[in-house]
């Protein structure tokens, strides 16, 4: 690697792109008109994890000369498992409540192995129904999980080939190309849409981006200050073909092909923001106070949003059966977004901060 390169403790407008993500998220899920389009928060937050954990493990390896692989899972373990299993530990309460949870089988798994793989990060293997009559509640972790698959197998991976080779960036690169192939040639599935050797190429992309950005600082930033609107243009069309071909599925390629344009966009986006070189205009839009509390809320929202959209739909739709329907889902939906977001202020502030602050390490959590 080249000789260590200082670089930001946090980027405000970072906390900005992931408010929009889980925004988009939330919608889709909750059937806002027009967003059907949503999903793709998912691969934004793909994308800026493998970004941001990247940058942190080379800038960690360029300052002491190695990754403290240990030190770096407990900061993720503090970082992200206490939302997570307080959800988990709410959601087993109510199933021990349920006079009749409505459990099965389906595609070989049981309540038992949907709960192990639910506790243990596993659970994009499952079927995304037929197990538990709400398993609505826990269809959406499967992201988390990947995520989770991803740091136990990345960090490795990455201080190994630190200790015993100089193409960082060239060998992720290649990865990412690798598991882009491979996303495009899947057929259609479980297996393409929820799998680290498939979707997975999303957070590789990130990675690589980042590896290149550390490993050639100097040209990433020319390039970074050179490229402009370019990435964020190439990004909203790639948005847009995104979009259009959702439902052309599962004759894919144009969609498979636009979200791999959509994600190295994505990633020089973030490089640009990361490095200070983005729009003026664009960064000052991310950096509002709003977005970025929401950005920094962003994960205990994502977890949480499910329950209290599912609670809100069941107590509101039967008393609003005489309402103009837009009337009513507009006010189910206004509810849905702000009693999720209080939820996730909450968890941050009062629950998840705890422990952070126990964190031996002064580095902002990313």
């Amino acid at each position: 690697m080249s000789s260590p390169v200082a670089v930001p403790t946090h980027v405000k407008a970072l906390d900005g792109v992931r408010a929009l993500a889980v925004l988009a998220v939330m919608l889709v899920h909750a059937g806002a008109p027009g967003f059907s389009w949503g999903g793709i928060g998912v691969d934004v937050f793909f994308v800026l994890s493998g970004f941001l954990i990247t940058t942190l493990l080379l800038q960690e390896h360029a300052n002491t000369g190695r990754i403290d692989l240990w030190a770096f899972l407990l900061r993720r373990a503090r970082r992200l498992l206490p939302a997570y299993y307080l959800y988990l530990a709410v959601l087993c309460g109510v199933m021990l409540l349920l006079p009749d949870p409505g459990f099965a089988e389906e595609g070989g798994w049981n309540v038992g192995g949907y709960l192990l793989a639910l506790w243990l990060h596993a659970i994009n293997f499952v079927p995304q129904g037929g197990i538990w009559r709400h398993q609505i509640l826990t269809v959406h972790l499967w992201s988390l999980a990947l995520e989770q698959q991803y740091y136990l197998v990345w960090a490795p991976t990455l201080a190994a080939v630190l200790r015993h080779g100089r193409w960082v960036a060239a060998g992720t690169a290649a990865l990412a190309a690798l598991a882009a192939l491979a996303y495009g040639a899947w057929p259609e599935g479980l297996l393409k849409d929820h799998m680290l050797f498939t979707r997975g190429f999303l957070l590789l992309v990130g990675s690589a981006v980042a590896a290149w950005g550390m490993t050639r600082p100097a040209v990433a930033a020319r390039v970074a200050q050179a490229a402009g609107r370019w990435p964020l243009g190439v990004l909203l069309a790639a948005l847009v073909v995104w979009g259009t071909t959702l439902s052309a599925r599962p004759t894919p390629g144009g969609h498979d092909l636009a979200l791999v344009v959509l994600s190295l966009a994505l990633g020089l986006f973030i490089q640009q923001l990361w490095l200070g070189m983005a729009p003026v205009c664009v960064s000052r839009f991310l950096q509002r106070p709003s977005w970025v509390w929401m950005g920094q809320v962003s994960y205990g929202a994502y977890i949480y949003h499910e329950a209290v959209r599912v609670l809100v739909w069941a107590v509101l739709k039967p008393l609003m059966v005489s309402w103009p329907p837009a009337l009513g889902f507009a006010t189910r939906l206004g509810l849905y977004l702000a009693l999720t977001f209080v939820l996730a202020g909450w968890s941050h502030r009062y629950w998840e901060q705890r422990f952070l602050r126990k964190s031996t390490t002064s580095r902002r959590a990313a």
